[in-house]
């Protein structure tokens, strides 16, 4: 979420407080307070979809991770397997598109090959049995494969949503914006003659300015507003 968003949200709280505390006897402008507070809970709503979005993607990076290490260590055991196979039958080719690296490689290689390679031990499975290979772990390695994909789909979805709501909020917090703007100048009218409030509402519907981080760079001389 951008900075500025979290800023106009904790803005529209404080509005829709200031409106709740001193609701105005105008259906008008009642209509208007009412608009803010549904765009409020829009807000909210979007930010719940976006951390979560945010907390799906995380865990399937980890689960992917842990899932790439055991993908490894069976392709690394199909390999060795096929390599043995092959001093007797050159015409085995099954370890040859697999290269160490795969375990690091572009998730679609990884998978690519890793299946490629699964569906070729198994025409050969019976030259890769006395290497140690079974339909067991081809087995448990394709159900890998299976589970890392969608994995990734998972992580897709989540990154969309949250890219989404990302995008929607920002839309809301304009909207969000253009109420208080309009709630201002009916308050302004309707507290013309009462300075406390108004200097209540003026504080409420105040947006805070973005703080610059602690390690930024002070301005040069003369670059400061008087």
């Amino acid at each position: 979420m951008r900075k500025n968003d979290r800023l106009i949200m904790s803005m529209a709280g404080r509005a829709v407080k200031f409106c709740g505390d001193y609701p105005d006897p105008n259906p008008a402008t009642g209509q208007v307070a009412e608009r803010l507070v549904g765009l409020r809970n829009e807000a909210i709503d979007l930010t719940e979809v976006r951390q979560q979005g945010a907390a799906t993607a995380a865990a399937s990076v980890k689960q992917k991770e842990q899932l790439r290490e055991d993908i490894g260590i069976r392709l690394s055991a199909l390999v060795q397997a096929a390599r043995l196979a092959a001093r007797g039958h050159p015409e085995i080719a099954v370890h040859r598109p697999i290269p160490r690296a795969v375990r690091h490689s572009n998730e679609v290689v990884l998978l690519t090959t890793a299946r490629v390679a699964v569906a070729e031990a198994g025409t050969i499975l019976p030259l890769l049995e006395p290497h140690g290979m079974s339909q067991e772990l081809l087995g448990s390695l394709s159900q890998l494969l299976d589970a890392f994909e969608a994995e990734l789909d998972r992580q897709r979805r989540a990154m969309n949503s949250q890219v989404g709501a990302t995008a929607n909020l920002s839309a809301v917090c304009s909207d969000i914006l253009s109420v208080v703007r309009n709630l201002d100048a009916l308050h302004r009218i309707r507290f013309q003659g009462d300075p406390e409030r108004l200097v209540a509402w003026k504080s409420a519907r105040k947006v805070a300015r973005a703080q610059p981080p602690e390690d930024a760079e002070p301005p040069v001389d003369g670059s400061q507003a008087a």
